[in-house]
């Protein structure tokens, strides 16, 4: 996805399959991610969709810098005034890596489950 700016600049957003629908409104994955990115303690961000009713939720799974110690409303609070209130996270899950190829790309299937189990309570299909 990408939009073209008034003075002709084009700008990347997002992979069309990375925007989740919250309440009908489009939210970019990377747009969440990269305000996580800027706190201080976060080493990385990685935002998938869980289902609810409605649409979908945000969910960040964040691993720490080795001396961090932040909670998730502390993050809220932070990403807060660069997000609309829709793309805020509903959950921050806190995990010591993220899983990955061995190559290194983040295997995002795998926490679209854990976000499904985290937000309804029950195992993925």
């Amino acid at each position: 996805m990408a939009c073209v700016h008034p003075d002709g600049r084009l700008e990347i957003l997002d992979r069309a399959g990375d925007l989740l629908n919250v309440a009908g409104q489009p939210v970019s994955s990377a747009q969440v991610e990269a305000v996580l990115y800027r706190h201080p303690s976060v080493r990385e961000a990685v935002v998938v969709a869980a289902p609810v009713e409605g649409g979908d939720a945000p969910v960040a799974f964040v691993t720490l810098h080795s001396s961090a110690q932040v909670q998730g409303r502390e993050l809220l609070a932070f990403a807060r005034p660069h997000l609309p209130a829709h793309a805020l996270p509903t959950r921050i899950v806190f995990t010591p890596e993220l899983p990955k190829t061995a190559s290194g790309k983040v295997l995002k299937y795998v926490l679209r489950e854990q976000a499904r189990e985290q937000v309804m309570g029950q195992p993925a299909d």
